[in-house]
């Protein structure tokens, strides 16, 4: 099996065995058939061969970062996806977001090494990172940046040298460093390929955070505690960056079930909802994370027999957007629909992964 086979025929196994938990909450079809015809192995084909197309319509707009261009015309496709499928009140649900805006051309970064200018990095800026221009300050090399980690170091107007730790958030580091008074983090990648690996600082919903975050390569990385333990290592930080206003869009479709819409005479909603959803926004092209949730989305909203009545719960299908730099657009839907009888959600994250 070729590895692109393999990967959908994953992405297919691991959707449809938590799918399957939906159509269970769902309860009761009426006329007890299959959604697929012919044989398994006619089915995972199938299957295989409409999530390979939906990878690659979704990794034709680029990265699709919440409010940018790639992003609106990602939500497009997913609403003409679901208007396809015949779901009821397919529809898009603002919200306002405050919006990171760096600008990586007036933005830098250079070390000097006993005054000596040392090789040039690579570097890229972090959702979050606050501006600033800090000029020749020593550089701390301090670990996971964890407390243990920080105890008996001063950083007070020094860089922050801190290595990714895939059990402790770079928000959290990007916390203890801020409040043990560092006025930068510099922020060491350990991305296979030697990429530099990119996301969010924010901790909570802050519009950015209070000092520049930067990040490198993880060559580069490895070379800079060698460098301060053999003598003075200094660093500048330009990141220029501002917050401003954004927009995102869930994208929302409906199956029905034999009380949508039904009301108490207290004004209760008598329906029960199990959503089923799935963020489509991106850093880079975003196929794994969390293209591949998207598709798998979009291939149980698209599946035969979902129609108006047939099951005794409603069935929710939602396409998140704003999930990498804060969960608003999850947040923004439990905040919009938390009293219409949410029964369970199921989430697809990276089910190919």
């Amino acid at each position: 099996m070729k590895p692109r086979t393999r990967i959908l025929a994953a992405l297919f196994s691991a959707s449809f065995a938590i799918a399957s938990s939906a159509s269970t909450f769902g309860c009761s079809r009426d006329d007890g058939s299959a959604d697929e015809g012919g044989s398994s192995d006619d089915a995972l084909a199938a299957a295989a061969s409409g999530l390979g197309t939906t990878l690659q319509d979704l990794a034709a707009f680029g990265e699709k970062r919440v409010g940018t261009e790639g992003g609106k015309k990602a939500a497009d496709y997913v609403m003409a996806r679901m208007k396809r499928a015949e779901l009821r009140d397919v529809h898009f649900e603002e919200f306002n977001f405050p919006m990171h805006i760096a600008d990586p051309n007036r933005s830098s970064i250079s070390f000097k090494k006993d005054g000596q200018p040392a090789p040039a990095m690579a570097f890229d800026i972090f959702e979050g990172s606050g501006p600033g221009d800090v000029v020749d300050a020593p550089i701390v090399y301090v670990g996971s940046a964890k407390a243990e980690d920080l105890r008996g170091k001063d950083l007070r107007g020094k860089i922050a040298f801190v290595k990714r730790d895939s059990h402790f958030h770079r928000s959290s580091q990007y916390l203890n460093v801020t409040q043990a008074g560092a006025v930068a983090m510099l922020y060491e990648s350990t991305v296979p390929q030697n990429q530099i690996q990119i996301g969010s600082i924010r901790h909570a919903w802050e519009p950015m955070g209070p000092i520049p975050a930067v990040t490198i390569r993880q060559d580069d990385g490895d070379r800079l505690p060698k460098m301060v333990g053999e003598g003075e290592v200094k660093g500048s930080i330009k990141v220029t960056a501002f917050a401003t206003r954004g927009t995102g869009r869930n994208v929302v479709g409906v199956v029905p079930g034999k009380n949508y819409g039904k009301k108490d005479a207290s004004g209760r909603s008598l329906d029960h909802q199990v959503v089923i959803g799935a963020h489509y926004d991106t850093w880079f092209v975003g196929s794994v994370d969390n293209g591949c949730g998207t598709a798998a989305l979009l291939y149980h909203a698209g599946k035969r027999g979902l129609t108006d009545g047939r099951f005794e719960n409603t069935l929710v299908f939602v396409a998140y957007d704003g999930e990498e730099v804060g969960l608003y657009g999850g947040y923004d839907y439990l905040r919009k629909h938390q009293d219409e009888g949410m029964l369970a959600v199921v989430n697809f994250e990276m089910p190919a992964a």
